[in-house]
């Protein structure tokens, strides 16, 4: 019987067992350790079915357990209502909530609540194959990558090699190096501190001994990875996938050492305790009919709705009426410009406009990013739509008046000798939690999808000297451009309220 229950919730939750679509395996290996909006759900599944196996001879003395019914009940149907909400929105990170509250459920119903306490570990392990909501992925990811810039910049330092670093950049004489999303060490940090929560498993730990582990674990994954970007700068075939690749994968070989070994010196001074027994059956150790068909039901009901479920689908948008401006606004004209794509790494949008402006007094730069609800794990709420590109640094920043738009601000920035005056704001949304919880739920997957769809907007020109006369200068080119560009901007936002298909 238990044959059967794994053939069916293996059916039934088989969209976490996807694997790459890679044709090699180090661009594989780039997905599953290295991209930072991959969770790569199918090794976390394999994790925590492992660890279930390892509990097997302790669960079997739970078998005879009175079921909990009052507790496994409702994580049984809060399960199946999240399997088809995440069926209708076609969303893999809900399968893997679903899973864990199934298999908490399925739990108390066989083992009682002692089995549920044996496997919630287990199943709190699903919640790696969970993303962080975009926007706040999105803004984490940035700060590592400028977190990772300093220190690799000190590292050479400390080595006797003259760099700078500007924002995201590590600048040399001879050479510059940019720190992308897959060197930012932030993906590192989640696979690290995931196998110091198996370690602590592994080896029995508990208490302060497991705390100390996990702690460390982000520290020593990101003080590794500036080592692995500082090689990639000293190492000029750094641009070879493999080489990259191989790099990443020796750090987290070094930094599961070096946890073993701080997991050696701390257990010296742990004192040993005595495992407390585990309580067993006191009734013979056989499922009841009620329970087997319970279990048989709820998991037959997966593999079903599994089948007979489909997605949502919506009519297109009409985008008809998001057309470019004219090659002339107001006596401004429309210069060609290239997007810094690199730099915009995972941002998610629709539509990218990156207009360069040119009045003869002076040039703007106006970006607008278009969003896409749909896209669950990118999105253009990012602090990367904030400076004109790579290897800008902040100088001032302050409040922008702006009526029913999210975060309105300026900013001065700077990049060399080159100084800008920065107009940004979010046009669409409600701010971030807003966006983390349509995102979560995947609501714009959904007939509550959202009326708009956001919008990133960011105006730059250049400032003309360091007085504040300058700057109010560039501050009214910029104002007289976003009236001029006023009628375009207000048609990047389609509407997005469609109805189901027929």
């Amino acid at each position: 019987m238990i044959f059967v229950y794994l053939l069916l919730a293996t059916f039934a939750y088989r969209g976490l067992l996807r694997t790459s679509q890679q044709a090699d395996l180090s661009r594989e290996l780039e997905e599953w350790f290295f991209i930072p909006t991959e969770t790569s759900p199918v090794i976390v599944v394999l994790l925590a079915a492992w660890l279930v196996y390892r509990r097997r001879e302790r669960l079997e003395g739970f078998t005879g357990q009175p079921a909990a019914w009052a507790r496994a009940v409702p994580l049984l149907l809060a399960s199946v209502a999240v399997f088809v909400w995440s069926l209708k929105t076609a969303t893999s990170h809900l399968l893997a909530f679903s899973l864990l509250l199934g298999g908490l459920g399925l739990s108390g119903v066989q083992l009682g609540r002692q089995g549920m306490r044996a496997l919630g570990f287990p199943a709190l392990l699903l919640v790696f194959a969970i993303p962080l909501p975009a926007p706040i992925l999105s803004d984490v990811l940035f700060r590592f990558q400028i977190w990772t810039a300093e220190a690799s910049g000190w590292l050479l330092f400390m080595m006797g090699f003259p760099a700078y670093v500007s924002g995201d950049q590590v600048l040399l004489a001879a050479d510059h190096f940019q720190v992308i999303e897959g060197c930012s060490g932030m993906r590192s940090v989640q696979t690290l501190t995931m196998v110091s929560v198996l370690l602590a498993e592994l080896f029995g730990r508990r208490g302060w001994h497991a705390a100390c582990l996990v702690a460390l674990a982000p520290f020593v994954a990101f003080g590794l990875n500036a080592l692995r970007v500082l090689a990639l700068i000293l190492n000029p075939r750094s641009d070879v996938v493999a080489i990259h690749n191989l790099q990443g994968v020796v750090i987290l070989l070094l930094g599961l050492a070096f946890l073993y070994g701080v997991d050696g010196f701390l257990q010296r001074y742990e004192r040993p305790v005595e495992d407390a027994p585990e309580a067993v059956a006191t009734s013979p150790a056989e499922v009841s009919w009620l329970r087997g068909g319970l279990t048989l039901g709820f998991l037959g009901l997966l593999a079903a709705l599994s089948i007979g479920l489909t997605p949502w689908e919506f009519e297109p948008l009409d985008e008809a009426a998001a057309e470019p401006p004219p090659l002339e606004i107001d006596g401004w004209t429309l210069v060609s410009a290239e997007p810094d794509f690199s730099f915009l790494g995972t941002i998610g949008f629709r539509r990218l406009l990156d207009w360069h402006f040119d009045s003869g007094s002076g040039a703007v730069e106006l970006f607008a990013l278009v969003g896409d609800g749909e896209d669950l794990e990118r999105t253009p709420m990012s602090p990367k739509t904030v400076p004109p590109g790579s290897g800008w640094l902040v100088e001032e920043r302050g409040p922008l008046a702006r009526e029913g738009v999210y975060r309105p601000q300026w900013l001065v920035v700077r990049s060399g000798s080159r100084r800008m005056l920065v107009h940004h704001w979010y046009e669409g949304t409600r701010g971030l939690l807003d966006e983390s919880l349509r995102g979560l739920l995947a609501l714009d997957r959904s007939p509550w999808r959202r009326s708009a769809n956001i919008v990133a907007l960011r105006l730059a020109t250049d400032v003309r000297g360091a007085s504040r006369t300058a700057l109010g200068a560039a501050a009214k080119r910029l104002e007289r451009l976003e009236r001029a560009a006023r009628p375009a901007l207000d048609q990047l936002q389609p509407a997005a309220s469609r109805k189901p298909s027929s």
